[in-house]
């Protein structure tokens, strides 16, 4: 597969300044232009030169819609292929060692694992693939869903760190959270006076040294909590330590939203999470994601389940439904995730950013609406999968 030029003509493409009918011009696995006219594109007989050079020129059909690549995220893409077997899953140790900060979960990835052609031809080009078990998970990277090897497909090793907070008694679980914060900023200063017994118990140097960047804000911190005292709790304490939070669930971030805005607490929610599965949800409802947008607060949109992830336009879609806007739905799925994980240059149409793009057959958000062309890194991607293949193997269509 190239990466050479394409042009993209004739698409309703979704910018940051909302959506327009524009070319859009990839070239080296980057955007190089974005506009509704390009004096340096030509067009005649079918073909394409971009600045004079030979360039593939895609025209897109009536209807069609064209935006950056959806991003699925948090999720165990490439470390589970069989939740039940435990030798098809790398996400999870399955050790006692309740504090895993240094571990760098992407070194299991497996570039070839089958949900991750599945959940690419449904639009989502890349994940954030993150690490379970233990109270302090270990650290999440950030993967592109192609390549056959994890120097093809990782692009960054260390996008977040993943913890949780290890109590029943909330209070005191927070309080752990901050003294094994409060060790990492001890341990900054003077590593050398550090002997065995001085580290946390389950906690050891290399582990104080993941936890640093989190206080060094280098890292962001990503908790799960849904109930709104939770989620009120949580902002005091992001305030008290300084660091970077990203909350999972925030089923009732609605009630407590202005206070999240306030504290710059970014969520990722479900909005299909819209009914009391708990009682820490029992007063979610469906316009959850689009009162936290409106209150200012950073907004990503998940299915939270990795063999599902092909859904996460589905789930924006809903999220609309519940009353948020299209375009914030669209940016909750592909630039706020890219934004919060440290990848600026991703997850938008924009001149210089990476070259993921979709093209659609119509309104991503629509569930009827199918992928017509994906790039990734600028390269076409082939929309088969392993369901694909058994479709045509059984349908007779092969």
């Amino acid at each position: 597969m190239s990466a050479g030029c394409v042009a993209v003509v004739g698409a309703l493409a979704h910018l940051p300044t909302g959506p327009v009918t524009a070319t859009v011009v990839m070239d080296g696995g980057r955007i190089v232009a974005v506009g509704a006219t390009l004096s340096e594109l030509s067009t005649r007989e079918g073909a394409a030169r971009w600045k004079g050079a030979p360039c593939e020129l895609v025209t897109a059909p009536e209807g069609a819609e064209l935006t950056a690549g959806l991003v699925a995220v948090p999720s165990r893409m490439g470390l589970v292929e069989v939740g039940l077997e435990n030798a098809s899953r790398s996400d999870d140790p399955r050790v006692a060692d309740p504090v895993r900060a240094a571990l760098r979960v992407v070194d299991g990835y497996d570039p070839r694992s089958t949900p991750i052609a599945v959940t690419r031809i449904h639009g989502v080009t890349d994940a954030v693939s993150v690490p379970g078990g233990g109270w302090v998970s270990g650290q999440g990277g950030w993967v592109h869903l192609t390549g056959g090897t994890q120097a093809e497909a990782v692009i960054d090793d260390a996008v977040v760190l993943v913890a949780g907070v290890p109590t029943g008694a909330y209070g005191e679980g927070l309080q752990e959270l901050s003294d094994l914060l409060a060790a990492a900023r001890l341990h900054a200063r003077n590593p050398g006076a550090w002997t065995e017994g001085r580290y946390p118990a389950g906690a050891g140097p290399s582990d104080l040294v993941a936890l640093d960047a989190v206080v060094r804000r280098r890292l962001p911190l990503m908790v799960g909590a849904d109930a709104a005292w939770q989620l009120e709790a949580l902002a005091r304490w992001k305030e008290r330590e300084q660091v970077d939070l990203i909350v999972t669930g925030a089923a009732e971030g609605w009630r407590v939203a202005d206070r999240l805005a306030a504290a710059g607490v970014a969520v990722i929610v479900d909005p299909l999470v819209y009914g009391p599965g708990g009682f820490d949800q029992i007063e979610a409802r469906p316009d959850n994601a689009a009162l936290l947008q409106a209150a200012g607060v950073p907004l990503v949109l998940s299915t939270f389940d990795t063999h599902n992830a092909r859904n996460t336009r589905v789930v924006a879609g809903n999220a609309v439904r519940g009353g948020l806007d299209h375009e914030a739905a669209l940016r909750a799925i592909t630039e706020t995730p890219a934004r919060l994980f440290g990848q600026p240059d991703r997850g938008v149409l924009r001149p210089g950013a990476v070259a993921d793009v979709v093209l659609w057959t119509g309104d991503p958000l629509e569930i009827g609406t199918s992928v017509l062309t994906e790039w990734i890194d600028g390269a076409p991607m082939v929309l088969r999968s392993r369901q694909t293949e058994l479709f045509e193997r059984y349908s007779g269509s092969q």
